[in-house]
């Protein structure tokens, strides 16, 4: 998962009580303070003892983080990749299916110093797996057989949809005998989820 703490927020000294969650492209406050923080309007980012604060319009907020306000600071600073966020290396197998994000294809294909595969082959270290439907999650049993040692497969699909959510890809992973570790914004327009095998 994304970086995510249940903490106090202070704004201009008063505090709040909220989950806070760094996404890539604000800090979102869920609870006692529901607000967004675009990354672009932060300014005087620094770590003054266990809090991350910076400025905000006329604001100052600090953020109690404990040992991991240095993190976030990185983070925000150095942001990775979405090619990093999936986990792409140099001298991987990584497989594409489905209807693909061209965007995302050339920055696969940047670091890897070739076009990703389109069709599985056995020990496969990555596959991003573009699901239009809920139908399309029935890929997964074919998928699981194919990846690496320390494969992993990427589920995107489209944000918002009531009928095509979450727990859909949690049920179908569980039943091609795979689990959850991560998720991330993908686009704009999708959303991912990071599955691998199992423990038995």
């Amino acid at each position: 998962m994304g970086l995510e703490k249940d903490t106090t927020v202070f704004v201009d000294g008063r505090s709040h009580v909220c989950n806070v969650h760094l996404e890539p492209a604000a800090i979102v406050c869920r609870g006692d303070l529901k607000r967004q923080f675009a990354l672009t309007a932060l300014r005087d980012l620094a770590v003054a003892g266990a809090r991350l604060s910076f400025a905000i319009g006329k604001e100052r907020v600090e953020i109690e983080l404990g040992k991991a306000a240095a993190t976030w600071l990185d983070r925000i600073r150095n942001p990775r990749s979405r090619v990093q966020k999936l986990g792409v290396a140099a001298g991987m197998k990584v497989c594409v299916l489905g209807k693909a994000d061209a965007e995302a294809i050339a920055e696969v294909a940047a670091v890897l110093n070739e076009s990703p595969k389109m069709r599985l082959a056995v020990g496969t270290d990555i596959v991003l797996l573009f699901c239009a439907e809920p139908e399309d999650l029935t890929r997964l049993g074919a998928v699981e057989p194919k990846l690496a040692d320390k494969g992993a497969v990427w589920v995107l699909w489209p944000k918002g949809r009531k009928d095509f959510a979450h727990e859909h890809v949690v049920a179908a992973g569980k039943s091609a005998g795979l689990s959850i570790t991560k998720s991330m914004g993908f686009s704009e327009v999708l959303t991912g989820l990071r599955l691998v095998r199992s423990r038995k």
